[in-house]
Order: structure tokens, then sequence, then C-alpha cells
């Protein structure tokens, strides 16, 4: 019998797809991301998951993970989903369901077949418009695997801000007890330093927590050199994925959210308003800013 994309194969890459139950917006913003990839990676060591690559989207993720058995991969997704879903709701007052039930996946077995995927998620960014190549991108990680500062100055403690040196701190011992950092810790920590320290201390969470193996996933292109120069060549392969595709840019959610900021606008006010309100809102925000109507649905989640 010919294998289908859905066979789980421990000898391939498995590429796992999420997305909202609703299809709407997920990650809103840098501390959703830290908190999730903070998770992920506490629950992935947990289980022995193998992560070459993993990009954060506005409303889904990607990843590309290597998993002895299936029960083990579906407790990894299960797990890291629901802790999230757990956190998040409780954070930004909202209720029920986040992801979708059942989680998208194809096993891609074979060199060929693990270039195009690997290509295919860290390519994510691009597609969507937000960056020219993957090596610029901070929420495909990429730039992590030749530098643990890659969007800040290096951090000099003696120089350090008190906020800086106390956040430092909480990292190293969560990170220690293989614990992930909460949201009300992120928002304390990051929201209390100035703007540089602020990139410093996201670039130190995102290394103190890495879990991806670069250099696995470069082996099936030589090295690492020539697998960011590949990704530069094609947008790889996602086949037996089930994605929705629409001509909205990404760019859209980041207008949306600095309009938000502007007008002192909290995230929070989207879960707490009435349907009909978010669609009033909507209309509003279209006529008066031309938003894309597909990326106001998704932003306010109707």
């Amino acid at each position: 019998m010919k294998k289908t994309s859905n066979h789980f194969s421990s000898q391939g890459v498995q590429h796992i797809y999420q997305r909202a139950h609703d299809w709407g917006v997920i990650f809103y913003d840098d501390i959703d991301r830290l908190e999730f990839f903070c998770i992920d990676s506490v629950i992935a060591r947990r289980y022995g998951i193998t992560v070459y690559g993993i990009s954060l989207m506005f409303t889904h993720l990607h990843k590309s993970i290597i998993a002895r058995m299936k029960q083990q991969m579906c407790k990894y997704v299960q797990d890291s989903s629901s802790i999230f879903a757990r956190v998040y709701n409780a954070h930004h007052g909202r209720k029920g369901v986040l992801f979708q039930q059942k989680f998208g996946r194809a096993s891609r077995v074979g060199p060929k077949k693990i270039r195009e995927n690997l290509a295919y998620v860290y390519n994510n960014h691009v597609e969507k418009g937000l960056c020219t190549h993957p090596i610029e991108e901070r929420w495909c990680f990429l730039p992590y695997a030749k530098s643990k500062n890659p969007f800040s100055k290096p951090i000099n403690l003696d120089a350090a801000s008190k906020q800086l040196k106390s956040a430092i701190r909480i990292v190293d011992r969560r990170r220690k007890n293989d614990e992930f950092l909460r949201y009300g810790e992120l928002c304390k920590m990051i929201y209390r330093l100035s703007q540089e320290e602020q990139e410093q201390l996201k670039d130190y969470i995102i290394s103190s927590y890495m879990y991806i193996d670069f250099e696995g996933a470069a082996s099936y292109f030589g090295s690492f050199e020539d697998m960011v120069h590949a990704f530069k060549s094609t947008s790889g392969s996602g086949w037996g994925i089930k994605e929705e595709y629409n001509n909205c840019s990404d760019k859209e959610y980041i207008k949306l959210n600095k309009l938000f900021a502007s007008k002192g606008w909290s995230i929070n006010k989207i879960f707490s308003m009435a349907k009909e309100e978010l669609k009033q809102l909507a209309n509003e925000l279209f006529l008066q800013y031309g938003f894309n109507p597909i990326a106001l649905q998704k932003y306010l989640h109707i």
C-alpha cells in the first residue's frame, strides 16, 4: 500500500501545523511568542523531541520535528498546546479552546523532502512579507544559530540596570529548574526595562531556552551556510499540510498592533467585546484606515 503523508515514520521529519480554532490571530506580540517558546522548549525536552525548525506566525505555527513514536509526538504537541492555551486564556481574559483540536501533520521522509520541508518552515515569514530572508527574522529563530544576541548588544552586567540583572536571575533560575517563564513574570520583567534592554532580555530568554537543533537541520544541506543559501533560492514545500492561503499580508497585523497601542487599547479589549461590537469596530477600522477585511476578521476573531 502506498504510504500517505500522514503515515508516521520515525526515520523522517514530522511537519506540524497548528492554527487557532477560529482561524484568528494567536500571537499578538512578543510576550505571546516568548511564552509559547519557553513552554514548547520545556515540553520538547521532557519528551525527548528533536526540533529542527519552528516558525511562529500571527495566526499559526509550523514545526519540523523528529520523534521516535507517534504517541510521543502527539503527547508533546498536546501538552505544549494545552499548557499554553491555559496561561494564554488567563493572561488575555478569554475562555474556551485556543488551537484547533486536531493539529496538521505530514511525514517528510528522505533528504530531498526534508530539505524542502525545512525551507518551507523557515521561509514562512518571507512568504507573509515580514522579511526578505529567514536569517533576518527573530521568530523563525534562525539568527540564533550563530549568535546569542542577534537583535541586541551583548549584555554588560556591570552597566546593566537593576531591573535587567533581576530579570536575568529569574530566567536563569527558571531554566535551570526546567520551568517555563510565566506571563506575569515576562510582562513585569520586560515592561520595566528601556527599549534597548527589552531587546537584550528577549535575546537572552530565547538563547537560554533554545532547543532547536540547527546542526541537525544543516546536516541535510551539507553545512549551515549551504542551508542558508538554499533558503534564499527556494521557499520549500508544505505538501501534505492543509493550510489556508489568502492575499493578506501579515504586515496588516503589525499596523493593527500599532493602532491599538496608539489608542491605548489592550488586546484583552477584543476578548471582552460582544460579537456585534467587534463587527462594528471592524467596519469602523475598515472605513477609517482601509485595513484588509480578512486581517480585521482574524485580528478581532469575528
